[in-house]
């Protein structure tokens, strides 16, 4: 079965009037013509050139290898998942939100240096550390005893 592919076209003053600005590799044709301008992604219409000699056509066919290779690289990096957005939004939403969030199991966090007087998390380990920090300077104070 042979691959179909439609470009966008229109007449030449319908491209001038429009001015849109083509993605990159986005070909527009202007039927009345025959001439197109291939996008970049960044310039408008009236920015773009023609397409008109057999050099530019090659060297456009002979860098398409690339640009597939990137879109495969892309394609590769998000596991091939056509519905890569919202399974990214999904994972999101499982995520507890920066206020106020409500934690389970076992979380962690790092233990403040002893002395620390800031908003920093009090882990376990730090509030151990002045506890035993505390009753060291007593027992020095009270001269040993318990």
């Amino acid at each position: 079965m042979a691959t179909r592919m439609q470009q966008r076209r229109g007449t030449a003053s319908t491209w001038t009037s429009a001015n849109p600005i083509l993605a990159a590799g986005e070909i527009g044709f202007e039927i009345d013509t025959n001439k197109f301008k291939i996008g970049d992604g960044s310039n408008r219409w009236a920015n773009l050139t023609y397409f008109s000699d057999s050099a530019a056509i090659t060297n456009l066919i002979d860098g398409a290898p690339a640009l597939l290779d990137t879109l495969n690289e892309l394609a590769a990096a998000v596991g091939d998942d056509p519905a890569f957005f919202t399974t990214v939004t999904n994972n999101l939403a499982l995520k507890a939100p920066l206020a106020s969030p409500a934690l389970t199991g076992t979380p962690t966090a790092p233990t403040a240096a002893l002395g620390t007087n800031t908003t920093q998390v009090a882990t376990t380990a730090f509030v151990d550390a002045a506890i035993e920090a505390l009753a060291s300077r007593n027992l020095v104070l009270d001269g040993g005893g318990v």
